[in-house]
C-alpha cells in the first residue's frame, strides 16, 4: 500500500471533517469529544482547524487521494509549560492498520516537534485497552507514566487512559 504524508496545507476542512466523524463513530472511547458533538459544528469551525497557529496536524493519503489517517499536535502556550507538546486525536482507518501508516504519522509529527528548539517533552493519552495503539507509541520512543481512572465516560460506560511521554 502506498500512501504519502501531507501536512494542514494540503487537504480540505471538508475532508478533515469526514475523517474525524468517522474517527470518533468507529472508535467512540478513544475521543474526548463526541460524534454529535463533532458532527454539529459549524463549517467555520472545521476551516479554522486547520488555520491554528500551535495546533498542526499530518495526514496520510492514499495515491487515489483517499485520507486515511492523522494526527494532531500542539504545544502550551503559557511560559513555563511552553517546551511541552501534545499529540492527540490519533486515527488510522481499519482497513489501513497494521500498515505502518500510525507509525510514519507519529514519527512524522514527532520530527516537526523537534524543529521547536523550546520542545523538550511530547505527551499523550491513549485508552488503556487498545493494545496495537500502545504498542505503537512504545515503538517511537514513548513511556508509560500512570493511568487516570475513569477519564472518558462514553454511554454510560467509563474508560481508563494510560499516560505516555516522550523526553526529546
Amino acid at each position: 500500500m502506498k500512501f504519502e504524508i501531507i501536512t494542514n496545507n494540503d487537504v480540505t476542512w471538508q475532508e478533515v471533517k469526514a475523517l474525524r466523524l468517522e474517527a470518533v463513530k468507529n472508535y467512540p472511547a478513544s475521543f474526548a469529544g463526541s460524534y454529535e458533538e463533532d458532527k454539529s459544528h459549524s463549517d467555520a469551525y472545521w476551516e479554522d482547524l486547520l488555520k491554528r497557529d500551535r495546533m498542526k496536524h499530518v495526514f496520510a493519503r492514499l495515491e487515489n487521494g483517499e485520507l486515511i489517517g492523522s494526527v494532531s499536535f500542539y504545544y502550551r502556550e503559557m511560559m513555563n509549560v511552553r517546551h511541552l507538546y501534545r499529540l492527540c486525536a490519533m486515527y488510522v482507518k481499519p482497513e489501513s492498520q497494521g500498515k505502518g501508516v500510525g507509525k510514519k504519522l507519529v514519527l512524522t509529527a514527532l520530527n516537526q516537534i523537534k524543529k521547536d528548539p523550546i520542545a523538550h517533552k511530547v505527551a499523550l493519552s491513549v485508552e488503556l485497552s487498545n493494545v496495537s495503539a500502545v504498542k505503537l507509541y512504545e515503538s517511537c520512543g514513548f513511556k508509560s507514566v500512570g493511568i487516570q481512572k475513569d477519564e472518558l465516560k462514553v454511554e454510560g460506560v467509563f474508560y481508563d487512559e494510560l499516560m505516555m511521554e516522550l523526553i526529546l
